[in-house]
């Protein structure tokens, strides 16, 4: 009778755990679909909005997600077209351009590769170079370049037109053209954004593996880990591929489709969303010890330690115990990413999107999924909306110059807000919450009402025209 009594408790808690489980893995997509929150929230007026009005916003014809719960792909859907005129609809299978999240991608494929041997963080990176010897006065390491504390300068690169003449490595170190060369320029150990210091991390693969980096990515990392979407091959208009094409402020599609980045290590993958979670589900199984197939606990500890400024290797490092998280954004033209992991619960987002606007698309939806998993991050910021009269947003609608920038915007009213419009075409939504000040609902940007006509916010003054 006792042994009955036993196996019955434990198949409750067998029972038990797994209903937990099962509604800890969950996630609704409708309500996903129309939670989508700005970075602004007034105690007595939240808003929030439907995807698809907030993809018309922000010029994306398409949108692609993945969601990682305690290391499962649990949900990866793909929204909209891949042109703003096209009837052809984006999938999973999809390809975007991942912009800067190449580099923390990067970082994952040298963090494979670690052994102390052929690779070490700390020895100097000329004794892996053959090549190319970079600045022998400046001995720099691998630990220095994959955190952007290397001092190295070329913080980002702007791509070339379809049919454009490209630059090799070597032109992309030495300088060609309009290209600057890789150079320390800036304080080592003092964290400063790097493409070029990435560009040397690409030498450094293709020197110590003896294969181009494409190939090196592919074989150690893509084909390994389950990214057999992705690659860093530079991609013609004329390709039949499933690509989203890129779109710029104005909502509209560039001609060209998209453009070419041979900065490959900095800004050239081509991926989707399911393609980076599941490398972050790899990865965030070595951090737990689980599986060290892509990379030692401990080396993942380390991607996930702050060198300097919140910058770990390769990654964003933000917050402690179960709230750490590891991130990076990426902005090509007409192209944003995002990507986040929680380690220590084994949650990620990826999302991909295909317009320059479209980095607060991202946020908002990064918002929409906090509420549902409850994390820390992401969420509004509640203000009280202040009561101004209709005289009052009058007062403030016209132009207004930016003199030393040298561009005007334009603030026109609706309705109980004002509404602030850039050359780029983008506009801001502008609530009053003070007796001299607005919000940027977007962004959360604040404007200063000054005398005479002047109004300051991002760090410059505006005078009415």
């Amino acid at each position: 009778m006792a042994a009955q009594y036993i196996k019955a408790y434990i198949i409750l808690v067998f029972l038990h755990f797994t209903s937990v489980n099962a509604k800890e893995l969950k996630f609704d997509e409708t309500k996903f679909k129309e939670s989508l929150a700005p970075a602004i929230q007034f105690r007595d007026h939240s808003a929030v909005f439907q995807l698809q009005d907030r993809m018309k916003r922000y010029g994306a014809s398409g949108v692609s997600i993945a969601i990682v719960k305690n290391n499962d792909l649990i949900f990866t859907k793909a929204y909209g077209y891949i042109a703003k005129n096209s009837t052809v609809l984006v999938n999973e299978q999809t390809l975007f351009q991942a912009a800067s999240i190449s580099k923390p991608i990067t970082a994952l494929g040298i963090m494979h590769r670690l052994d102390g041997k052929k690779l070490s963080l700390d020895e100097p990176i000329n004794n892996y170079l053959n090549s190319w010897k970079f600045n022998k006065g400046k001995p720099l390491t691998l630990r220095q370049l994959l955190s952007h504390t290397a001092g190295v300068n070329n913080a980002s690169y702007s791509g070339y037109e379809q049919g454009a003449e490209l630059p090799n490595l070597f032109d992309i170190l030495n300088g060609i053209g309009e290209l600057k060369a890789v150079k320390v320029e800036l304080p080592i150990g003092q964290y400063n954004y790097s493409g070029g210091g990435y560009s040397l991390l690409q030498l450094v693969i293709e020197n110590v593996f003896k294969q181009s980096f494409s190939q090196f990515m592919h074989s150690e990392l893509f084909k390994t880990f389950n990214a057999p979407q992705s690659h860093f091959k530079i991609m013609d208009h004329s390709s039949k591929f499933n690509i989203a094409k890129g779109h710029g402020y104005s909502g509209n599609t560039y001609p060209s489709g998209w453009f070419n980045y041979p900065q490959k290590a900095a800004a050239g993958l081509w991926s989707t969303p399911t393609d980076i979670a599941n490398l972050l589900i790899a990865y965030m199984k070595s951090y737990q010890g689980v599986d060290s197939k892509m990379m030692s606990k401990e080396q993942a500890k380390e991607v996930a330690t702050v060198v300097e400024s919140k910058m770990g290797l390769g990654f964003g490092v933000h917050g402690k115990g179960i709230d750490l998280h590891i991130d990076h954004a990426g902005w090509n033209k007409g192209y944003r990413a995002y990507m986040v992991a929680f380690p220590e619960l084994g949650d990620a987002v990826v999302v991909m999107a295909n317009s320059n606007y479209s980095n607060r698309l991202i946020e908002e939806i990064m918002r929409s999924v906090s509420g549902q998993f409850e994390w820390d991050a992401y969420k509004s910021t509640k203000l009280t909306l202040a009561n101004w009269k209709t005289s009052k947003f009058q007062e403030l609608v016209g132009s207004y110059r930016f003199s030393k920038a040298g561009f005007s915007v334009e603030i026109y009213q609706v309705d109980n807000y004002l509404e602030l419009k850039t050359p780029r075409g983008t506009t801001h939504q502008l609530y009053p919450i003070s007796k001299n000040s607005l919000v940027m609902l977007e962004d959360g940007a604040v404007i200063k009402v000054l005398e005479n006509g002047i109004l300051n916010f991002w760090g410059m003054n505006a005078h009415k025209i």
